[in-house]
């Protein structure tokens, strides 16, 4: 019955099974009831303990919402909560009227005066689900506590819990870096090659992030409980591996909670400001319609200058620059007030609010406070019960804030979790980068601290001069002050020192998405340049297109357009993946750094973009000349690094428009209103003011794009040394030299006649108050020399454009995720045209962007009035060495000297993947024609794939026979990938043509194929070595006979790290910061072995020099180390080698 009837095989199978359960089964099921019934009895205590601690809370935000109703009863003049906008990031129209954003959207009050407008003040979170502790798996800052830690003892930590103590973060490990700079030493002293200093003078840092969060107090006590484990493993106190992953760690970055409205797809309407001040006869605002928001024409950069607020000095004479790092109030004007000016169209003069006190530290603090804590209403949602109907409360449309909204006080000296954490993130990239410095650099580090370091150059040049007068050294800042400097004094220049290590931080931010961007690139040539190899060979592409798709994935990159420069990421979503897939890969990743530096210069964005990008100010009212000499905080733009500079202002315009979005109310500093809006002094209106996220980045680039092309042709020309020839006038000689220039274009049809034009008149602009003062001697002969060296510069600056707009490119999609959505970048294509043509190439990418051509963004006067302010900055700068030292007399030491050092204006800088072009960086035009197409082709493969360029050898068997073709239709890798050619380049791309500072040292210039050749090579430049080691970065051949020389060299050379290759042994060795690890040899005989014994001929296998190079392009030597060290029983001493 039970094989024809289900019910009476269902009958059966139950009896057997029940019959055949045996005493134990029983036993362990009666266990587990017990189990199941003491689970329910434990979750009904924690529901009622949950239960408890609710009602608590929300008595207690009840008691503090009445408190704030009566506030605002007796507070007749408060004006109505500004409703921002949702898509503050990406819509150009959302915030471009900065007027009217302080005006109150279409809210009700009812009679107890609270707000019916609640799902309006603040956009949705983007992730569903925060990111949880791996140590304690919790995703809140203020969560139920046991009992337990309610003992006296935990009272302080408690009280941290409940201020936002306990802040969540990333995990991620900061070193230094050479990789963008070619590895190498640091540059000679020579003037010839002053060129070259800013790339390989000083370090950079280098952030990897493994994506997994942390509180930290959860990090705190994880250290102290493996901290004897790791200092034997790790080997140095300050490194950790994270929990879960067990990478290599040794920083925190604190994680930014951002709205949805970060990653919306940006619109650029034609007139955003009319659209947005649209309104009807009765005065009400107009709706905007689909059509009004269809895609127009960006802003041309002289309407970005007559339009956007960020030129402060220009839009309001109430407010001055107090010549160091911040905006001040003018004694001779009064700020305006704009939140009384809801009806009135005219601005009015208000006096200047109390509560602006943004000029001291403990300000700064609070308001990194402000603008990193996750917003109130959040915190309140995730401790409540999910949504009913199956939705994530945390991702439901916000309820109101509170009327007291997330207030803070100034006057308070506790700083909440996140600004902490930053504050340490903030110490640990610049120690690390000097500490690297000063190994690289030694004494020769004193004479120029490099930027962003302008508190450790004013200690060393007062205590210097102090020293000489017999004076004792102090600490900074009382060295600077000859007298006593009160506690305000004290304030506002700790407020300086953060702001250099803000900037700092940007830095690293910007080296490390290069960092990874470049990487891609390289990955990506490389593939391409093995596919047409292969389809020659017989490989199917099926095999090259999973190769990029893993690449993409790796790196969380969605295609590589324009010759493979420019980079797109994938279209952000917020329903993948809980709202975390811009987060994903290698680039992604790197957004929850940018979400923290973005919090970070949002509080002061104001100050941060007036110093970066240097516009032109007003003089000022009083000139005191009792203060002593300052040290800029950052360098002038020509002489500073303009890439960090563009993305530092990119990421203020962007912090403070997710403190906006989000209505985190802060103390704004005085260029801004108590909510953030810019503020115009009377006479002057912002009705057609620019202010979006969009609208100002472009802006920024375009600036960026003009300061970079300037600084490469005043660089190339050398206007400096030109200054030192006797009875020359530089400016007038130049001027008058490229008039001549300019009759000998006559007509601009092609796009190198086009280009150098818009150079002509951009050094014009820059030059532009030296017209008429100067004249050219008879005798001059420096004409020809200036006509060789802008030919040059030409093309030189026509590449740093391009590889500037291909950088600033990734950057500007990690900062704003949603803008690449308004550019036609999906219907480029890589046809081969323009690929060796610099010029060419550089209209492609500003038709990628979007951009205007040069001559008509430099047909403006205010074009010209920022240009020339530039460069009569940088001149003043450069003059200033010169200046005597009259804060310490009779000392004999040149303060003014140290404090005003720079390395001139930067024609090759950072990032660079290798500096082939130096080799050429001497040739003239004609010769650049001529080899152009060649030239570059050639050197584009090589440095895209210096090991791969080479056919896999195949054997002629599976080539030629037709009939083994169709056996094996895919053809057989080999086990060995070698080289035709007798030598490939060095993995840091180091050429000989740049010479740097060493110790007489025998180099080479390629590392050769052959085993043989290259024990020969070396045996020549080291005879009387018995252990030769050869560095795998930049050539140099050391004695690695137990002597530590291969250590001191990786400080020169990598920051610490290295990579050599020993002859003798035949192997390779990997080191970070003393600690050192063998690793497989790059040559390998036919079998792809190593064989201890001699006789087989070894060759150079590509495959494992590859490796060898993605572990130094990816920063994975420190953990490499230790994962060799781990597992092999050979122990090398440290500093050995």
């Amino acid at each position: 019955a039970a094989s024809h009837n289900s019910e009476a095989s269902k009958f059966v199978n139950l009896k057997e099974t029940t019959e055949g359960a045996t005493e134990h089964e029983k036993q362990e099921t009666e266990t587990e009831k017990r189990k199941r019934i003491a689970k329910e009895k434990a979750m009904e205590r924690m529901k009622a303990q949950a239960a408890k601690f609710a009602s608590m809370m929300q008595a207690e935000l009840d008691e503090n919402e009445t408190t704030q109703t009566e506030e605002q009863k007796t507070e007749s003049f408060a004006p109505l909560r500004h409703v921002f906008r949702q898509g503050s990031f990406a819509s150009g129209s959302s915030v471009a009227s900065t007027s009217d954003s302080d005006k109150a959207g279409p809210m009700v009050q009812s009679d107890g005066g609270q707000s019916m407008s609640d799902d309006t003040l603040v956009p949705p979170r983007l992730m569903k689900c925060r990111p949880q502790c791996i140590i304690c798996s919790d995703d809140g800052n203020a969560e139920t506590r046991p009992r337990s830690r309610e003992d006296e003892g935990h009272r302080k930590s408690r009280r941290r819990r409940n201020d936002g103590g306990n802040a969540l973060a990333f995990v991620g490990y900061t070193q230094a870096s050479t990789v963008m700079k070619g590895g190498g030493g640091p540059p000679s002293c020579g003037n010839v090659y002053s060129a070259f200093a800013p790339v390989r003078r000083f370090v950079g840092a280098h952030l990897a992030l493994c994506g997994h969060a942390i509180h930290s107090e959860c990090w705190e006590s994880y250290l102290a409980t493996v901290s004897h484990r790791e200092d034997r493993i790790v080997g140095k106190r300050d490194e950790f591996r994270c929990p879960l992953c067990q990478r290599l760690s040794n920083c925190l970055v604190p994680y930014i909670d951002v709205g949805i409205d970060w990653i919306e797809y940006a619109t650029n309407p034609t007139s955003p400001m009319e659209i947005s001040n649209a309104k009807s006869e009765d005065g009400m605002p107009v709706p905007m319609s689909c059509e009004s928001m269809e895609m127009g024409a960006p802003l041309s950069l002289q309407k970005f200058l007559v339009s956007t607020p960020w030129w402060v000095s220009r839009h309001n004479n109430s407010i001055a620059w107090d010549g160091q790092c911040a905006f001040i109030p003018d004694s001779s004007g009064h700020e305006v007030e704009q939140d009384e000016m809801e009806d009135r169209t005219e601005p009015v003069s208000t006096p200047r609010r109390r509560s602006v006190r943004a000029l001291r530290k403990k300000d700064l603090y609070a308001a990194w406070n402000a603008m990193m804590k996750t917003p109130r209403f959040v915190r309140r949602k995730l401790r409540s019960s999910p949504d009913p109907s199956g939705g994530n409360s945390a991702t439901a449309s916000g309820t109101a804030l509170e009327s007291s909204g997330f207030q803070v006080s100034t006057s308070s000296s506790d700083s909440a979790g996140e600004t902490v954490v930053w504050r340490r993130f903030m110490d640990q990239v610049s120690d690390i980068t000097y500490r690297a410095d000063g190994k690289r650099l030694d004494e020769n580090l004193h004479n120029d601290f490099g930027e962003f370091r302008h508190y450790i150059a004013e200690k060393y040049a007062y205590n210097m001069a102090n020293r000489f007068a017999g004076k004792e050294t102090t600490d900074w800042p009382s060295c600077v002050f000859p007298t006593t400097l009160s506690d305000t004094q004290r304030q506002e220049l700790s407020r300086e020192k953060l702001l250099s290590k803000l900037m700092m931080s940007v830095q690293a931010f910007t080296y490390s998405a290069c960092c990874e961007a470049n990487e891609a690139r390289r990955l990506t040539r490389k593939v391409n340049v093995r596919t047409p190899q292969n389809k020659y060979a017989g490989i199917p592409s099926a095999s090259d297109d999973n190769d990029i798709a893993a690449i993409c994935s790796k790196f969380g990159i969605g295609n590589i357009v324009c010759h493979g420069k420019l980079i797109i990421m994938p279209r952000p979503s917020a329903t993948e993946d809980d709202g975390c897939q811009p987060f994903n890969g290698r680039l992604g990743r790197l957004r929850y750094f940018g979400l923290a530096v973005m919090a970070a210069a949002g509080a002061v964005a104001a100050d941060l973009v007036q110093l970066t990008l240097a516009l032109p100010l007003k003089p000022p009212t009083t000139v005191t000349t009792s203060q002593p000499y300052r040290a800029p905080i950052v360098y002038p733009l020509l002489y500073g690094h303009v890439l960090t500079h563009v993305v530092a202002a990119i990421c203020a315009s962007a912090g403070r428009a997710r403190a906006r979005s989000d209505s985190l109310e802060l103390v704004w500093p005085v260029p801004f209103s108590s909510k953030g809006s810019f503020v115009t002094s009377e006479g002057i209106g912002l009705q057609k003011s620019v202010d979006s996220v969009v609208d100002d980045s472009e802006g920024f680039i375009k600036l960026g794009l003009l300061a970079r092309v300037l600084q490469v042709l005043l660089g190339k020309i050398d206007m400096l040394a030109l200054n030192i020839i006797p009875g020359l006038d530089t400016e007038f000689v130049v001027l008058k030299t490229l008039q001549k220039l300019r009759g000998e274009f006559t007509r601009s049809s092609s796009a190198e006649e086009r280009w150098t034009i818009s150079c002509i008149t951009l050094l014009e602009m820059a030059l532009a108050k030296h017209r008429e003062l100067g004249e050219v001697p008879d005798t001059c002969h420096a004409e020809d020399a200036i006509v060789d060296r802008f030919q040059d510069g030409v093309i030189l600056a026509a590449e740093a454009a391009c590889a500037f707009l291909a950088d600033v490119g990734v950057i500007l999609q990690l900062l704003v995720p949603g803008i690449m959505e308004m550019y036609p970048v999906q219907d480029m294509f890589d046809d081969g045209v323009g690929d060796n043509d610099p010029f060419a190439t550089l209209e492609t990418m500003q038709a990628a962007f979007r951009l205007e051509p040069f001559s008509k963004m430099l047909d403006s006067d205010e074009v010209c009035e920022v240009v020339s302010n530039w460069y009569e900055t940088a001149r003043a700068h450069a003059n200033a060495t010169n200046l005597p030292s009259a804060t310490i007399s009779g000392s004999g030491a040149a303060v003014a000297s140290r404090l005003f050092q720079t390395q001139g204006f930067r024609v090759y800088d950072w990032p660079m993947e290798s500096c082939h072009d130096v080799a050429n960086a001497n040739r003239t035009s004609r010769n650049a024609k001529a080899n152009a197409v060649v030239g570059a082709k050639s050197q584009d493969e090589m440095d895209a794939a210096p090991m791969e360029i080479e056919p896999v050898v195949e054997p002629a068997s599976t080539l030629q026979s037709p009939i083994l073709g169709s056996l094996h239709p895919q053809a057989t890798p080999s086990l060995v990938t070698f080289s035709s050619k007798k030598s490939v380049p060095l993995i840091g791309g180091f050429t000989l043509e740049i010479p740097v500072k060493t110790s007489g040292r025998p180099r080479v210039a390629m590392i050769p194929t052959s085993y043989t050749d290259l024990y020969a090579e070396l045996g020549l430049l080291l005879p009387e070595c018995e252990q030769t080691g050869v560095c795998l970065i930049c050539g140099e051949v050391l004695n690695a006979g137990g002597k530590g020389e291969c250590t001191k060299h990786s400080y020169k050379c990598g920051a610490g790290t290295g990579m050599f290759f020993l002859l003798q042994e035949c192997a390779g060795l990997i080191m970070h910061n003393g600690k050192a690890a063998y690793i497989h040899s790059p040559y390998v005989d036919s079998h792809g072995e190593t064989p201890q014994y001699r006789g087989r001929p070894l060759n150079l296998d590509l495959d494992r020099y590859d490796h060898l190079h993605e572990v130094w392009s990816g920063h994975a030597i420190r953990q490499q180390v230790l994962a060799e060290r781990g597992s092999s029983r050979q122990i090398i001493v440290p500093d050995f080698y």
